[in-house]
Order: structure tokens, then sequence, then C-alpha cells
């Protein structure tokens, strides 16, 4: 499926004689792209390069999501309550609590 996108917006891009989109994303900026000759990337080269960034996006994002949950749910850290919000927990944090706030 992520294939079949990656084609059509290539596909929408080649289309068009004068390279104007209305997107701002990876993809765009792969297809600005050029070579140390100045030379744009192939449709092959696009496509593994843009799978490339969705992939390891998706594992980068799902990893520190994952990590930034666990530190911020850990009992040792935030006390037994970690679950309910209570302000005054930020009044006097301790070292480690400083050290696992740069995570939020």
């Amino acid at each position: 499926m992520s294939e079949a996108s990656v084609s059509k917006r290539l596909a929408e891009s080649e289309k068009s004689i004068q390279r104007t989109s209305k997107h701002h994303d990876i993809l765009e900026m792969l297809l600005q792209s050029k070579d140390v000759s100045s030379n744009p990337m192939d449709r092959v080269e696009l496509v593994a390069e843009a799978l490339t960034q969705l992939i390891a996006g998706g594992d980068t994002v799902s990893n520190t999501a994952c990590a930034c949950f666990t530190i911020h749910n850990d009992s040792d850290i935030w006390g037994e309550d970690v679950g309910e919000f209570k302000s005054e927990r930020w009044a006097n944090i301790s070292p480690r609590q400083k050290v696992a706030s740069k995570w939020l």
C-alpha cells in the first residue's frame, strides 16, 4: 500500500510540466533533491528512499513513544500515585525525576 501511494505521487509529479506541489513532506523533499552531478533521483531510487524513511520513521516513533510511556508511568520514579495528575509533584522534583522529565 505504501509503495502504491508513493508511485501515485510520483506519477502526478511526472505529469506536471512545472513542479508546483501542495505537499510539504519527505517525499516532496526527495523529489527536489539532486545527486552530486545535479541529477534528480530516478523513480526506483525515489521509491526506495521514501519507503526507507517511512519504515525507519515508524519504528523510531513507536520506540520513542513506548520509552516515554514507560518512563512516565514508572512508580519508582514518580511514586505509587503515578497515574494521578498532581501539579505539586513538579514543585520539588528529585534528580531522577528531573532526568525523566527531559522526555516530556
